[in-house]
C-alpha cells in the first residue's frame, strides 16, 4: 500500500495517482464507506523521473527519450519544456536517493580555514528530518564506506566548522551530509566537497586585528576613503540596494578563513530569475551608493573567495560569472554604459575583464583563477568619455604581496573610453555580484569582504595577507 494513503480494516484506498508539476484536480471512486479521506503530498527528489527514490540511469533514459518535446515525463522544473535546462537538474542529484521521503542535501561546499574547514549546504526543504550528520574522508571514493568517519554532533542547521586538532594542513579532507529521521533513516549522500586547511589555529602570535598591507605598491598613494562597505556592521546597511530573490541570497557571516572581520555570503539557485529578479539569468548583487562621477579618479577594493568545490566542467558556451563592476542607469545592452567588470570563467579557469560591445566584447584583461583562499584586487578607473584620457588598472594579491597585472595590450594601464554614451556621466556605483549563466550549476556560493571606494591605494586596499 502507498505511504501516502491511509485507511481503516475492511475499507479500500481510492487507487494510487501520479502528478506532474502544477495545480492537480484529485477525483476518485468511492469504493467503500468511510468518514475521511486523508490525503498527504510525499517529497519530490528534482530528477526522480520513475519515482522509485532514486536517480539513475532509467530516468536519465526516460529524459532522453522525450527530450525536445514537451513531455511532462522529462520536465524537471515544470516549465512546459524537456531542455537542457532539465538535463542539468537531473544530473545534479543523478546518484542520489531520496530515503523514506528524505531528499539528499544539496549544494554543498567546504572552505578552508586557519586550522579548520567550514562547511555549508543549502537547506533541506523536503520531507521531515530530524538533523544533518556529517562525513569525513581523505579519499573522494564514496563507495569505500571504511574510509569515511561520522564526525561528532547532530547538526540541525545547515553549516558545520570541522575544527579537528588532528587535521593536517594543506591536506585535502572530503566531506558529504545527509539528512537523519529517527536516528536510524538516512537519506542519500549530497554532493561531495573538498578543501585544505592552512594551518593550526593555535601556534604563533594571534593576528592583528587591522594587518597591515604592507608597503604600497610603486606609484601609488594612500589616499582618502570616500565609502566603506566591508560589513564591519554585521549587515547590509551599508549598501544603498540589496537585489536578491529571498534575504538568505545575501548575508553577513564571519570570515570563512578565520580573519578578523566581517564577510559576505552569496547564494545563487538556478531559479533565481524573473520575476524576483529582472533577468531571465540568476542573480544577487549588493550595490554601493552613486558616488563615482564622469571625470573623477577612484579606487575600489575588495576581496573574493571562489570556494574549491565551483564547477570546473559546466555546459558548453559562455559559462560568465561577473563578480564586480562600476554601473549606473541608464544602461544600454548593446553598447554597455561602463567599461569595468570583474568576471569568472570556472570552464576556462580564468578571471577575466571584457570590455563593451562596442570594442566586440573583446577581454581586456585575464588572470589565473584562483580557489579556496581570498584573491584581494584593487583597481583604479579615471572616468572619462575621452579613450585617451579614461583609463583602469588592475592590482591582484593572492598571498604573496601586491602584483600589477597587464593587461592584453601587454600594459599595465589600459586606456579607453570608461564611460560611454550610453551611460551619460552618471551618477555610477560599485557592486559586488554574483551574477552567472543560467544551467552552469544547480546552486553556488562565492564570498566577498573589504569593498571599498576611495582616492587612493592605500584607502581601499583589502588586508587578507
Amino acid at each position: 500500500m502507498p505511504k501516502n494513503k491511509k485507511t481503516k480494516i475492511g475499507q479500500v484506498a481510492p487507487p494510487r495517482f501520479v502528478a506532474a508539476v502544477g495545480s492537480l484536480v484529485i477525483t476518485w471512486v468511492i469504493a467503500a464507506t468511510f468518514s475521511t479521506i486523508y490525503l498527504a503530498r510525499a517529497a519530490t527528489l528534482p530528477g526522480d523521473l520513475n519515482s522509485d527514490n532514486n536517480v539513475d540511469v532509467t530516468d536519465l533514459s526516460i529524459l532522453l527519450s522525450v527530450f525536445g518535446t514537451a513531455d511532462t515525463r522529462g520536465d524537471v522544473n515544470g516549465n512546459g519544456s524537456v531542455d537542457i535546462q532539465d538535463l542539468s537538474a537531473l544530473l545534479s542529484n543523478f546518484g542520489n536517493t531520496a530515503t523514506g521521503g528524505l531528499v539528499a542535501p544539496t549544494g554543498l561546499t567546504a572552505v578552508g580555514g586557519q586550522g579548520k574547514i567550514t562547511l555549508d549546504w543549502a537547506d533541506n526543504q523536503a520531507g521531515t528530518f530530524n538533523y544533518y550528520a556529517v562525513r569525513r574522508a581523505t579519499t573522494p571514493d564514496v563507495n569505500n564506506e571504511a574510509a569515511w568517519t561520522r564526525l561528532p554532533g547532530n547538526h540541525t542547521a545547515s553549516a558545520y566548522d570541522d575544527s579537528d586538532p588532528a587535521l593536517v594542513p594543506g591536506a585535502t579532507y572530503y566531506y558529504y551530509v545527509t539528512a537523519v529521521v529517527d536516528g536510524a533513516t538516512y537519506s542519500g549522500r549530497s554532493n561531495t566537497a573538498s578543501a585544505s586547511p592552512t594551518g593550526s589555529a593555535t601556534p604563533g602570535p594571534s593576528p592583528s586585528p587591522n594587518p597591515s598591507p604592507g608597503p604600497l605598491p610603486p606609484g601609488t598613494t594612500q589616499g582618502t576613503l570616500l565609502w566603506n562597505g566591508d560589513f564591519s556592521t554585521g549587515n547590509l546597511s551599508q549598501y544603498a540596494s540589496v537585489q536578491a530573490c529571498g534575504a538568505d541570497r545575501v548575508t553577513v557571516i564571519n570570515d570563512p578563513m578565520g580573519l578578523p572581520r566581517k564577510a559576505a555570503k552569496f547564494t545563487v539557485y538556478d531559479s533565481d530569475v524573473s520575476p524576483c529578479t529582472p533577468t531571465d539569468n540568476p542573480r544577487a548583487q549588493i550595490l554601493g551608493p552613486n558616488n563615482i562621477q564622469l571625470n573623477g579618479d577612484y579606487w575600489i577594493g575588495y576581496s573574493v573567495l571562489i570556494p574549491s568545490n565551483i564547477p570546473s566542467t559546466t555546459a558548453s558556451g559562455d559559462n560568465w560569472i561577473t563578480l564586480h563592476s562600476v554601473y549606473g542607469l541608464p544602461f544600454d545592452a548593446n553598447t554597455n554604459g561602463i567599461n569595468e567588470a570583474m568576471n569568472l570563467n570556472p570552464g576556462s579557469q580564468m578571471f577575466y575583464s571584457r570590455l563593451s560591445a562596442e570594442y566586440q566584447f573583446k577581454n581586456a584583461w585575464t588572470y589565473p583563477m584562483v580557489k579556496g583562499k581570498w584573491v584581494d584586487v584593487v583597481i583604479h578607473l579615471r572616468m572619462s568619455t575621452n579613450a585617451t584620457v579614461g583609463f583602469k588598472e588592475t592590482w591582484i594579491n593572492t598571498g604573496s604581496g601586491w602584483q600589477m597585472t597587464k593587461f592584453a595590450n601587454g600594459q599595465t594601464r589600459y586606456y579607453v573610453n570608461t564611460v560611454n554614451a550610453a551611460n551619460g556621466g552618471g551618477p555610477n556605483h560599485s557592486k559586488l555580484t554574483f551574477y552567472r549563466r543560467k544551467g552552469i550549476m544547480g546552486v553556488g556560493t562565492i564570498y566577498y569582504a573589504g569593498h571599498k571606494v576611495g582616492s587612493g591605494f592605500g584607502s581601499v586596499a583589502p588586508k587578507s595577507y
